[in-house]
């Protein structure tokens, strides 16, 4: 089990733009029957979290043995995105057909926040900014999709990013979300793009990469993005910009969710099955000290 109180790690977030090699990494299957949602924790401290939805509940892995830590919950099949906010918290949207939340634990599996999301038809993803606040990738109670914002304790914020100067819809199906901190990057299934936008100004777009079927995204140490390209069987890296940097693991199936810790990357996709696969990438096979001779990486 996780310590009672634990420390926060002196870790950083491994760059993915310093990996030699990511296609011959170390690679494990760990598990995956019905995974809607999985997240790492980008804070240094060595755990990830699945929502198993054939069992409805959270499952907390330690990511260096791989080991199951703790079950928090049941009947959770509702559960749509998982995160981690600055506090360790594992952040998640619940979408019941008469319930929607915003779910908080921390790493003891202790419930810390249960907030009712007013005005809301579906929730789709969260993303913890780096002011501490909350985005929430939604559907709303008049139809129209949106991104809202809301505090630590689930109150909602003015700031909604829904339409163009013009009028114009910016979303049909925002079904996917990340934060480099300054940039809130939407993964829109329904208009086949990534936008970025600023955290700082209503409806500021930045940028938009066009991308067939976007999947989930994670953010790597030096603040690129790494989003699940579905249809091309790949993962697609980006600056914070919205510049193309390259595609790697193009060995996945059908990738659907990825994230990324200290040392090690986790993809979610369908394997040669129709059960969901979890593999792990160890970052890092060289030693510490010979890590900075090591060449760039070729993204293809």
């Amino acid at each position: 089990m996780y310590p009672v109180e634990p420390i926060p790690p002196d870790r950083k977030l491994a760059s993915l733009t310093q990996i030699k090699d990511i296609e011959d990494v170390h690679k494990k299957i760990i598990s995956g029957y019905c995974i809607k949602a999985m997240a790492s924790d980008p804070y240094g401290h060595p755990i990830f979290a699945v929502q198993d939805g054939k069992i409805g509940s959270l499952i907390v892995y330690e990511t260096n043995d791989e080991q199951i830590l703790r079950k928090i919950g049941a009947g959770y099949h509702e559960i749509e995105s998982i995160t981690f906010d600055s506090s360790y918290n594992m952040t998640m949207t619940s979408d019941k057909a008469a319930e929607h939340k915003i779910m908080k634990y921390n790493l003891k599996g202790d419930e810390v926040l249960s907030a009712c999301i007013e005005e809301v038809k579906k929730l789709y993803s969260i993303a913890c900014m780096g002011n501490g606040c909350m985005a929430v990738s939604l559907v709303q109670s008049d139809g129209y999709p949106a991104i809202r914002v809301y505090d630590q304790q689930g109150e909602r914020i003015k700031l909604t990013i829904c339409r163009t100067e013009q009028g114009t819809l910016y979303f049909t199906k925002p079904q996917y979300l990340v934060s480099t901190g300054e940039t809130l990057v939407v993964g829109d299934v329904g208009t086949k793009n990534l936008r970025g936008f600023s955290t700082q100004t209503e409806s500021q777009l930045l940028w938009t990469y066009k991308m067939d079927m976007p999947r989930g995204m994670c953010v790597d140490g030096a603040g690129n993005i790494c989003a699940c390209d579905f249809r091309n069987n790949r993962v697609t890296l980006l600056t914070a910009e919205g510049a193309l940097i390259g595609h790697s693991l193009t060995g996945l199936s059908k990738p659907q969710q990825i994230a990324i810790n200290h040392n090690k990357l986790f993809t979610l996709d369908m394997g040669r099955s129709t059960s969901y696969r979890i593999s792990t990438h160890c970052l890092f096979k060289t030693p510490k000290a010979k890590r900075k001779s090591i060449s760039q990486p070729e993204w293809q």
